[in-house]
Formats: C-alpha cells, sequence, structure tokens
C-alpha cells in the first residue's frame, strides 16, 4: 500500500508542479500581451496626432476679374496664403448656387493645383462669370 501511496504522492506532485509552471507560462503570456497592447496604443495615439496634424481647412476668394487665360478653354488664378506650403495636396470645394453658376458659365471642371508652394486654381471649359468663395482642404503629403 505504501508502494500506491508513493505513487499517487508522486503524482500529486507532479500535478503541483505541472500547475506551477502553467501558472508562470499564463503570467509570461500576460505580459506579452499586456506590452503587445501598449504598444499598439501608442502606434494609435501617434496615428490620430499625425490624422489631426494632417489637414487645414481655409477660405479663399476668387474674384471674377483675376482669371488669366493660360490655353484655350483653361483659365487660372494663382493665390497666396502663409499656412501652404509645398508639402500640400490641395482640394477644392464651394456651395451648390456656386457649382451651378460655374455649369452656367460652362466650366466643366475646376480643380486646385500646389505649385511648390504657390496654389493655382484651374477652370476648364470657361471663365468663372462670378466672385467665388471656395473652401481649400490642404493635406500635408507624409514622405514615407
Amino acid at each position: 500500500m505504501s508502494n500506491k501511496l508513493s505513487t499517487f504522492e508522486a503524482l500529486q506532485l507532479t500535478a503541483t508542479a505541472a500547475k506551477g509552471y502553467i501558472a508562470q507560462q499564463i503570467a509570461n503570456l500576460v505580459s506579452t500581451v499586456e506590452g503587445v497592447l501598449e504598444e499598439l496604443s501608442q502606434t494609435v495615439q501617434q496615428l490620430e496626432s499625425d490624422v489631426d496634424g494632417c489637414h487645414t481647412v481655409i477660405s479663399q476668394s476668387l474674384p471674377a476679374s483675376s482669371w488669366t487665360t493660360s490655353a484655350e478653354g483653361v483659365y487660372t488664378q494663382t493665390f497666396t496664403n502663409e499656412v501652404i506650403t509645398a508639402e500640400h495636396q490641395l482640394e477644392i470645394a464651394m456651395d451648390t448656387a456656386s457649382l451651378q453658376q460655374l455649369m452656367v458659365d460652362g466650366v466643366t471642371s475646376i480643380r486646385a493645383d500646389n505649385n511648390d508652394g504657390t496654389p493655382t486654381v484651374i477652370a476648364l471649359g470657361a471663365q468663372p462669370s462670378v466672385d467665388l468663395t471656395v473652401q481649400v482642404t490642404l493635406f500635408k503629403i507624409k514622405q514615407m
């Protein structure tokens, strides 16, 4: 009987040691997961910071008298704004009434280009006949 008891005690000791080993492995895994979560949190914070600083919106007036013809059916207007640098990509938007007037004028497309920090608005098809107030969104381009 003592032989059976000693086998049982040996199994108990082995089970206790296995529990300790498993507990240590779980603790190691938890520590690793915590480290990964901390790195992810820092990465998300950095991405949020990058996105917040990534774009700016400005309002810009484009007087009807300031358009110049650069080619047949191509009309341009440049402007300056100290916020715009060569690193920005530009998007232009305006209200519905302005868009409807551009259609009446025969403008088929309008866009904003950035020539090394000098914004140029290009209208295709016809010259806008009215003063426009547009929203220009500046997206900072990051070189990777």
